[in-house]
Order: C-alpha cells, then structure tokens, then sequence
C-alpha cells in the first residue's frame, strides 16, 4: 500500500524570528552547506542541502526547509505544472522515488525498488527515474515512469540510458546512452564511455547525435528551440554550460567557469539552475542572464554534530600487551586498549583529527607505538605508558604511507615499511632513521628481529619475481640473502635462543588437476623450514639417541622477582658459508600458510583455505596449528581462526574468527578461548574533523600510490587545495565523497572513484523481496497480472527462480489476487506488500480470472536480486539465435565480468561447446575483473594434432583446444580488465573485434584504500604499455575492427545489430574458407609414411 511519511514545514517568518530568544540574527544562525541538485518553477528554487530540501525564491534570502528527515533527500525535480516535487529518498531502507506538494508537505512513496529521479512526463502525470532493475548488467541503466498516483513503473521504450529530457510533446527524447554522472568524476575523459547526446524518436525510432565532442556532453535539457547541456568543450576543460539549436545545431557556450565543474543543471520554466563550486546559480531565460543566488541556508547542523558510534565493527588492527593483560584494537582511527580480564577500556588516542594505526606495545611496557597523520603526513608516533600525554613523533616524512611498525626485542629499535616498498628501521631514542631495503615489485610484509636485537630478517622480491628471505645486520648495515630465490620464501622468524631461523617455503608442488580440462593448479604449497645459523648447532630434526634417565630435579630459586637479575641474550652467531645446505624441512602438511611465530617449544602458524575466485573453499576452513619442536609433531591448536598474534613474553595468544576475537594461554593443547568483550568500544565522532581527515588522507594515498609520480602533468597540492576550499561547505558524508571524487577525478585516470562512509542513516537497509518475473497492471479490471516467469537455473544457489520451482502452480498470464492475505489492486504497488520478505516464506494467492474465483495459493521464497535471472535470460535468448541462425554451427560464451562471474559463466559456457565449427564472445557490459590470462591461456592454444582410440573416438593435442573461428563483441561498457580482453584478443590475432570502443581504462590497483569510517577510494596503481614502449588503451579504449552502433530501436525490437553482425561475419568464413574436416588414418599401414617395417612372416 502506498506509504506516506510526514515532513516537518519550517516556516521561516519574520514572526518566528523574533521569538528566537537565543539572540541570533538570521545570517549569524546560517550555516554553510554544499547546495546540490537545484530544480526551478517559475521564480522558485528547491536543492538539496545537508541531506534535505529546500527552497528560496531567485531573488536569493534565507532558504525554508521542505524536509527535515533523518535519511538522504536528493534529486529534486519541478513538474512541468508546478504542482509538485519529485525526489529521490532514503526513509525505510532504500533510496526510492517520492512526491511531495510543491509548498511542502506530505512525502508520498511512490516506488519499492530503488529509483533516481531524472525528468518528468510532459502531463505531469508521471515521474521518469533511472533503475537498474530489469538490466543485465550493473553498468547501465533504464528508464522507468510511474505515475503520481502510484501503482507500477512502466518502462520507457530505451534498452539504457543516463540523464535524458522528454520533448515537450513527449515524441522524443534526448538523453545520454550512458550514465556516469553520480560515482565517476573522471576529468577530460576520451574514451569510448565518454558522453553523447542523442534525440531519439519513439514513432519512427530514428535517432541522431547532436554532439560530437570527443570529450563529455552530458546533463540534456530540451527547451524550445534549443537543448541545452553541459560539456567540457571549452577551452577550460571543465564543465560548463552550453546549449545546441535544434534546427542549425550551432553550439553556444554559455557560462565560462574556469576550475570547477557545473554540477546536475535542472531546466524549468524560467530558466537553468546549477551548482558550481558550492553557490547556486540561475541561467535566466530568455534573458540570457547569469544569476548567482545568495543563500542564507537555517541548517541545523544535525549531521555535523558530535555523535557515538560503535567501534568494534571498524576494527583494522589488533596487538597484544606485552604481559598478555590488554589488547590493543585500533577501529575507525583509534587506538584502544582493552583489558582481556579485568579493568576499563581506554580510548588511547580519542581525537577524529588523526587516523591512527597498527598500535604495538613495547617489549618493556615503556611505549605504544602506532601509526599516525596527525602532522598531515604518515608518521611513526610513540605514547608513553607512564605519561599518557607525552606523545612522540619519531619520523619526519614528507610523503610515503607508513605501516606495521615493530619493536625491536630490547624496545630499542623501531623497524616499518612505506608504501614505496622501502623498510626503515628508526631508533627510539635518537629517531635516527635508516633505510634498509627497497622492493621494486612487492610491499614489505614480513620482517622479523634476532633475539639479540642486531639483526632484522626480512623478505624482498627478486628480479624474477620470487620472494628471497634476507638478513640485515643493525649495527654495520651489511646485508646478506639466505635463501636462493628458485622458491616463494617468506615470514622469517628467529628461534628465542638464537639457533634457527625458521621461514615459510612454496616448496610443495601439489598440482591439482583441473576438473574441466587438462590443466593444473599449485595449491597448499607451503612448509615450514628451518636453518641452523652456526654449524655448531645440531639440526632440530638431528637423529636423537637414546633418552637419558631423568636427573632429581633442582630446587627453585626462592629470590623475589625484583632481585632476580635480567637474561642476558647472547648475540648471534652466523656462518654464511653454505647456509640453504643447512635448511631442513619440518615435518608439517603442506598449507597455505599466512602467519608464523616461533616460541622456544613450538612454532605456531595460520593456514588459510584454498582460495577460489568465488572465496575460499569451504571444505577447509582456516585453523592455527603447533609444531612441537621437541616431538617434532603438527597438531591443530585452534580451529577456525583467520589470523593471531603473541605476547612479546609468549605467554597469551590473541586470535580472530570471523567478526570476534579470542584469548588463551600459549599452552600445548587445544582449548576454547575466552572471548574478548568489544560491546563497549565506543567512539565519539565529530564529523567535520573526522570529513577533513579523511579528505586529506584519500589526499596524501593519492601522493603516495598513484602510478604516475609526475601525476599525470598536474599539480597535485594545488588540486587538492582547490576542493579543500569546500570542506567548510560539506554537511553530510554524501558532500565529502563527491569533493574526493572530484578531487582524484582531476588527474583523468580510470581507477579513481570513491564511495561508501558511515552515512548515518538511522533507518536501516530493508531489501523489498521479488518474485523472478513481470508484473503488469490490467487497466479493466484493476489487477495485477504475471507476464513472464523467469525460470533461472535452480541447479545453481545464485541463480534460483521464486515462481520456476518444481512442483509450484504458477504460470504467465496468472493474475496475483493477494500477499500474504492482503488483495493486491491498483493503485497499491505489489511490492509495497513484498518489503522486508527476501529469504522469508510468502503466501500468494493466484488465479485465473480477476475475480479470485477458483484462485489458489502458492508459497515462495522472494530474492533480493533477480540480475542473474535476466542475465541468463538474455544469454539464453542469443545462444538460441546464434544457434538458429548459425544451424548450429556457432557457439555463443557470454562474460559478465573478468571476476568471479565471469570465470564461472566461462567454465560453464566454453567446454560444451568445443564440437562448433565458430564461437562468438560477447563481453559487452563487462565490468572489469583480472582473468584474462586465464581465459587466453585456452582461447590460445593451437590445434597440433590427435589422438584415436579403437572405438575410432578422436581427441584434440592439446586437450580442449577450440580450433575453429572467433569473433568477440565489445561495446563502451566493455571495462578495466574487460579492456584489455579486446586488446588482447586482437593482439592474437584470434577474430574481428565487433562493437563499439570500449572503456579506455587500463590502469588498474591492487587493493583499496578504506578511510576512517569504511569508505572506499581506489587509486591506479599500475599502468599497461605496448611492446613498442608506448602507452595503450587508457583514456581511449579499443577501437573494434568493424563498428557497429547500438540502435535503440532495434534492440526494443529484439534485433541486436552487433550480434547479427558477428554470426554473418563468422558464417561467412565458414562458407568460404571451412576448416578442413580430418580423420583418422587407417590401422594399416600402422607407422609413418617413412616408417619401414619388414614383416617376413606377413
């Protein structure tokens, strides 16, 4: 049923103003905020503003609020009349359409899947909203019209779209194929996804570009004689806005901003309102005039007040106390120590102006050291545990990210790494910082001191690419490598008393055969090894004689612990002369070991479980095991746990399983650890420092990961003060991830965007359960009736069917009578009553007549996502065109992406149809990934010969070798990895290349940054080149060897232009250039021609 939530109206009268008995002036009561998504009718402005509406006249003044919701109000949106404001919200767990009165109001739902207001019919009977319900892919959306008076969404007659605005007729309609205009603020972008305004007829399904920038025309408005837009044409770059004559398409520029983009421009009645650099602007027409609005916005400042949240779900880090009596937890950029027994949690750092990391106690309980930014660089800070505020800055970088700092045994000595691959080491005492180590290819991960404190081992890639554990000695500076580099050799750490070094090894070969073909793949490849630093010393696996009779045991010293005097650790003796000779393997199964630490009984070590591009194999579950050094055994210690830490005295083990965190006593066996009670970490967040934190820190990660030092010819600070200038304006988490994203978006490259953040929503996400299949309305009778079923693969968990289940009585044209009990008739939306369902039971009662009579009732399981079910839909649909067409002679293998959907869509769709004669690979809409030498590695390979057996059955050498012709289909959402598949497949030489150019983004990351609160931004860390020595492919894409465009028309139509061309093309090869059919020899004679064999008995 139709939801209505109540807004609060604050009329902002002069009246109310006097009764303000605080004192404050209107102007000295507004606050600054980032104005968004402006919208006009007639001199009447609404925007977004601190996560509301609100709205002023054009003469400027102090702004009313239209709404005053805990959630997220945006895209505001006129009708044509007037009457009435369209937006996007957040109240009841998704972002979904609402409508409210033009003067305020009631907030009407309109919508139960998630919408973004985009236009309006030109009637203003209907609200226009992009969904990506009904795609089948996540990188492009439809268009979708619901009428004000509720009920189902109807689709507009477009196979995707992005912004777009309806002729005043609503005949045409010009819009962007493409919608990058919310995540993406990639600057002076060229390549194929870059966009163009198109008017398409729906009558006559011509269509025609009226731009042809290469570079973006996006945000399309139709006026009366001209559709305006903006584009970074300009001699800025950025963009303004312009506007093209729909009868002599002459392009007039018509604002001129120089260093920020003009931000969602809104047509009405009057003229053009925008936002650029935080102010509000009004493009009056037919004036011609540029208007700035003065604000003065009465925010209240809600969402920038301090607040408490909790901390134990934004835990990076975790250490133990020396003693093994705290923990110490670093969440959401706090260091917290937290008694594992008995005491009071204590916020060690409790400020949302720094981002603190890796907090480590000292091996003398002097110090806490720890990462942090509060100097506005990444620096190596200690605390003092005797004086709480005596905080020390050890380091003095100007730039490079700092991690996992670790104490020397005698608390003396510091060593970390940074994120140009070096590995310091820097003394506490006089903060001298030494270089040790760099690594050109892999980060610094595992290092480890001697018990002596003169030597740190480490781990450093060789030119070959393969981990080499190294030595370092502290005093003279000398290095020396131990192992040899032919293996992956890693996590090096001492024995205790100084006679070994233990280290992880890939040693073990363990090939596991393909299930799919004749392939292999290394798993469980690591042992535990370890090496005698002195030949003096006997091998811990040494042959043992016979056990002597145990001596009377000597009485215990009676000394109180303060007279005992200290061990004194003797330094290392090592002999570097034949050293890997010395290397013993211990007797442990081969795993996929993460983490090792050495005690003077046992080695304790994580293993991991297989990893699969899907996650890890659940059949083996990662566990802590011990190598008893004295019985030479590997048992389980504890069962379930990812990872785990020591006491620097090894007496208290501190482990995470899951979400959760455990302690326990570093005894032999196996026990329950007792768990570590988090439920009272608590922060307390103040959000505009914790805004400019998190600015500056995507600001420094930038500096210090992005690939090109040189970023790109840009000025790197001056970008990042440009948009710090907003900060003051930023009033909700919204507003700080569209300036980062501005602000990494300035250096023009692909992999840079950002998204998520503790946004503050106090509703939390309800997903609205679906059913798998159509629903339309039966305008005469009011009913909603099942148009299609979607029947999916419920052989496979992802791909179930709701309404497809065996045995379930539910078929295309059923009307839906009831849900769960209540009648479903227009105008109630049949979604509305499937809210807060998925995975739960519902009863829907289905019959054959609008009247119920002879109905029955079904129960079904409604899902979250139903992309899957149209994804295989869709391939289902062209593989049987290819087939007919084809007479079965092609093949069709569609790629979702270059992860782990792709991999397994290739897994089900290559092998089955190595027998056809041609085979066509579709990767439009791929979204990126990093399989594609997985995939080349068997579209590569080359038919050499066979093999025959009695039964005259005939196999290919190499096994699954597809010999026949190829061709692959790309279009502008061919993306990242999905890039370089359409680079590489014409590299190969394996078929034409059919399409549209692709993406244009190559420059890929390894892992991305996450910000105090959770957010997301991913930095290009790695840049593709030809062999030529040439930069390829980014900001550009590939350009197929035949374009073919997508029409929008024939695609509503069923005809797929691009497909049709790829089966003719292959078709065509197939009828003039056939592959040879080969058969096998007959059994005599039984050798090669040149083969002589004398048969005297013959």
């Amino acid at each position: 049923m139709p939801t209505f939530i109540k807004m609060r109206k604050l009329a902002w009268t002069i009246g109310l103003i006097g009764f303000a008995w605080i004192g404050m002036s209107q102007a000295d009561a507004a606050i600054r905020a980032l104005i968004r998504f402006p919208t006009i009718h007639g001199h009447v402005i609404v925007f977004e503003a601190g996560g509301n509406l609100w709205r002023i006249s054009t003469h400027g003044g102090v702004a009313e609020r239209l709404t005053a919701d805990s959630g997220y109000d945006s895209h505001p949106l006129f009708s044509p009349n007037g009457r009435w404001i369209a937006f996007s919200g957040w109240y009841e767990g998704s972002t979904d359409v609402y409508l409210m009165p033009a003067m305020g109001g009631y907030a009407k739902r309109l919508t139960y899947r998630p919408g973004l207001v985009i236009d309006w019919t030109p009637d203003s009977r209907h609200v226009v909203f992009l969904s990506g319900r009904d795609s089948t892919s996540p990188e492009y959306r439809k268009a979708f019209a619901v009428p004000i008076t509720g009920g189902l969404a109807k689709a507009l007659p477009l196979p995707w779209t992005g912004p777009l605005a309806l002729s005043p007729h609503g005949r045409r309609i010009a819009y962007n194929k493409l919608f990058r205009n919310q995540s993406f603020h990639r600057k002076h972008y060229r390549g194929g996804w870059a966009q163009k305004i198109w008017i398409y007829n729906f009558r006559t399904h011509k269509i025609r570009s009226i731009t042809h920038w290469v570079g973006t025309s996006t945000f399309p408005m139709w006026g009366r004689h001209h559709i305006y837009f903006a584009s970074d044409r300009g001699a800025s770059g950025t963009l303004n806005l312009w506007s093209s004559n729909l009868k002599t398409g002459q392009k007039r520029q018509l604002t001129f901003f120089r260093h920020y983009d003009i931000d969602w421009p809104s047509l009405g009645n009057t003229g053009i309102v925008f936002q650029e650099a935080g102010h509000l602007y009004w493009y009056a027409l037919p004036e011609h005039k540029l208007v700035r609005i003065r604000v003065r916005l009465p925010l209240d400042g809600v969402r920038r007040h301090p607040y408490w949240a909790k901390a134990w779900h934004a835990i990076r880090s975790y250490a133990l106390s020396t003693g093994g009596h705290f923990a110490l937890f670093d969440a959401r950029g706090n260091a917290f120590r937290i008694p594992l027994r008995h005491g009071t949690e204590e916020d060690l750092t409790p400020t949302s102006r720094a981002n603190i990391r890796m907090a480590t106690e000292s091996p003398n309980r002097h110090w806490i050291a720890y990462v942090t930014d509060q100097t506005g660089h990444s620096e190596i800070a200690i605390r003092s545990n005797a004086y709480p505020h005596r905080v020390e800055i050890l380091t003095r970088f100007s730039s490079g990210s700092l991690s996992a700092p670790s104490w020397s045994p005698n608390s003396r000595w510091l060593a970390f790494s940074d994120s140009d691959r070096r590995l310091w080491i820097v003394n506490v005492a006089t903060r001298a910082v030494r270089l040790v180590a760099k690594d050109r290819y892999s980060w610094f991960h595992s290092y480890a001191w001697s018990p002596d404190s003169d030597w740190l081992a480490y781990s450093r890639t060789d030119d070959n690419g393969i981990p080499v554990i190294w030595l370092d000695h502290l005093i003279n500076g000398h290095e020396h490598p131990v192992t040899r580099g032919y293996t992956s050799d890693v996590l090096p750490a001492f024995d205790p008393s100084g006679r070994y070094l233990y280290f992880v090894s890939a040693r073990h070969a363990n090939p596991a055969l393909s299930a799919t073909g004749m392939n292999f793949a290394s798993i469980d490849a690591d042992g535990l090894y370890a090496i005698t630093l002195n030949p003096a010393v006997s091998s811990p696996l040494a042959v043992r004689g016979i056990p002597k009779r145990p001596s009377k045991p000597k009485p215990r010293s009676v000394t109180p612990p303060a007279m005992q005097h200290p061990q004194t650790v003797k330094a290392l003796v090592i002999d570097w002369h034949d050293m890997m000779r010395r290397a013993v393997e211990l007797p442990v199964p081969p795993a996929n070991i993460s983490e090792l630490v050495a005690t003077p009984a046992a080695l304790y070590y994580a293993s991991q479980p297989i990893a699969t591009v899907n996650g890890p194999l659940p059949v083996s579950p990662p566990t802590i095991d011990r190598y008893s050094l004295k019985k030479r055994k590997s048992r389980p210690w504890i069962a379930g746990a990812s990872s785990f830490v020591v006491s620097h005295d090894q007496k208290v083990a501190l482990y995470a399983s899951g979400p959760h965190f455990f302690y326990r006593p570093i005894t032999p066996g196996p026990m329950e650890g007792k768990p570590v009670n988090l439920h009272h970490l608590w922060i307390r967040i103040n959000p505009p420092e914790e805004w400019r934190e998190m600015y500056w820190s995507a600001w420094r990660r930038v500096q210090d990961y992005f690939v090109n030092p040189d970023f790109n010819g840009y000025d790197w600070k001056r970008i990042g003060l440009r948009y710090a200038r907003l900060l003051p304006d930023v009033a909700t988490r919204q507003d700080l991830n569209y300036l980062i994203g501005n602000m990494i978006g300035s250096l023009d490259e692909s992999h840079m965007f950002v998204f998520g953040g503790a946004e503050g929503y106090h509703s939390p996400a309800v997903g609205t359960g679906l059913l798998g299949a159509h629903l339309t309305l039966d305008r005469n009778n009011g009913r909603y009736r099942i148009t299609r079923i979607f029947h999916g693969n419920n052989t496979l968990k992802n791909y179930l069917a709701p309404l497809a289940q065996p045995g379930l009585k539910a078929r295309a044209g059923d009307y839906l009578i009831a849900i769960d009990g209540i009648p479903v008739h227009a105008p109630t939306n049949p979604y509305a009553l499937l809210e807060h369902t998925v995975g739960k039971t519902v009863r829907l009662r289905l019959g054959t007549n609008p009247t119920g009579k002879n109905s029955w009732v079904i129960r079904v399981h409604p899902i979250a996502n139903q992309y899957k079910l149209h994804l295989l839909a869709w391939i289902r649909h062209n593989r049987r065109l290819v087939n007919r067409l084809s007479h079965g002679q092609i093949g069709y293998i569609y790629l979702g992406n270059m992860g782990g959907l792709g991999l397994n869509e290739f897994i089900r769709q290559f092998y089955h149809q190595l027998h056809k004669k041609a085979l066509i690979i579709d990767e439009r809409w791929n979204t990126g990934g990093f399989i594609d030498d997985m995939l080349f590695d068997r579209l590569t390979r080359r038919l050499i010969a066979y093999f025959v057996d009695r039964q005259r059955g005939i196999f290919r050498v190499p096994a699954n070798v597809f010999p026949g012709y190829m061709a692959a289909l790309v279009n502008h959402g061919s993306a990242s990895d999905g890039d370089i598949f359409a680079y590489e497949f014409e590299k190969y030489h394996l078929g034409p290349v059919i399409g549209t150019r692709t993406w244009g983004g190559v420059r890929g990351y390894f892992r991305p940054t996450v910000l105090k609160d959770g957010g997301t931004v991913v930095i290009s860390e790695i840049a593709l080149f030809n062999r030529k020595g040439h930069w390829t492919v980014e900001n550009y894409g590939v350009q197929p060897n035949q374009v073919v465009h997508d029409e929008p028309g024939a695609l509503i139509e069923g005809r797929d232009q691009q497909l049709l061309t790829a089966i003719h093309d292959l078709m065509h090869d197939l009828k003039v250039h056939p592959r040879p059919v080969v058969h096998a020899p007959a059994w005599l004679p039984a050798y090669p021609p040149h083969v002589t064999i004398y048969h005297p008995h013959r």
